[in-house]
């Protein structure tokens, strides 16, 4: 029931975003030099933190969007 409240809130889906994209450039930006395919690895968990940091941010601007009118 908490959990059900708090994805009704559309700072937390801004809050996880925000997060959600630190770690990507995070990863992207400090990761270990590797070669080969740990390097396309790496590259694929930032993207994909990126991508899910743009998925947060875009559903909490349409839950604010709903809650304003």
């Amino acid at each position: 029931m908490l959990l059900a409240r708090r994805t009704q809130d559309p700072s937390n889906w801004l809050i996880g975003g925000g997060l959600f994209l630190a770690v990507g450039v995070l990863l992207n930006r400090f990761g270990p030099p590797v070669d080969g395919f740990w390097s396309a690895l790496l590259a694929g968990v930032s993207g994909a933190f990126i991508g899910a940091s743009i998925v947060l941010n875009i559903r909490g601007l349409v839950l604010r969007r709903r809650r304003s009118g």
